[in-house]
């Protein structure tokens, strides 16, 4: 193995511990990653917004190469993606994730089945989605895809789902007009008070 020494620290190591570079001869930096790391954040610092429009015009420019750029590394990190878009949409972690989908034996909170909903892009059964209060925003479980949409119609309002329920179970006896059932369902409700 080929040792090089940094420039910064003075201690000489691995070549591999170097970054690498295209216009040096051996291909690497003449810093360790280590000083090569402190040197970018330092001097990153002051010219974050140098390398924001740096970074904006390469975008433009290469606007194809970077949508396909970040397609194949979401594919590498498919983990990583969830776990982003749970902490920004939830507050939870990939690993809370797991841990509620674990704890719930991978089946709906709500009617304790496993999904069955194929996914069209990835052709493979979904996960279960993350259902939460929309006031709060607090966790509240993990929902198959029909449980998750029926409470997002029902506007995760209980009185609503309570009046759903009454109606199926009352249109199920056979012989009464809906007008009666109607009127028996709303009355049980108004005058229970709960909501």
């Amino acid at each position: 193995m080929k040792n090089e020494l940094c420039i910064k620290c003075g201690v000489r190591k691995n070549l591999e511990e170097f970054p690498p570079r295209v216009d040096s001869k051996d291909g690497r930096r003449n810093l360790c990653r280590v000083c090569y790391r402190l040197q970018y954040r330092n001097w990153k610092k002051p010219n974050q917004e140098r390398l924001n429009a740096a970074n904006r015009r390469w975008y433009y420019a290469n606007h194809e190469r970077a949508k396909e750029l970040g397609r194949k590394w979401g594919r590498a990190n498919p983990k990583k993606i969830m776990d982003y878009r749970l902490r920004s949409q939830f507050g939870i972690t990939y690993e809370d994730y797991c841990q509620m989908e674990q704890r719930q034996n991978s089946r709906c909170a709500c009617c304790r089945q496993p999904e069955t909903v194929i996914s069209k892009q990835a052709g493979r059964t979904r996960r279960l989605h993350v259902d939460h209060d929309h006031k709060t925003g607090k966790v509240r479980g993990l929902l198959c895809t029909r449980c998750n949409m029926a409470i997002g119609f029902l506007k995760d309002d209980p009185k609503r789902a309570r009046l759903v329920v009454i109606y199926l179970e009352q249109s199920r006896i056979a012989g009464i007009p809906v007008e009666i059932i109607q009127s028996v369902v709303h009355d049980s409700v108004v005058v229970d008070g709960r909501s």
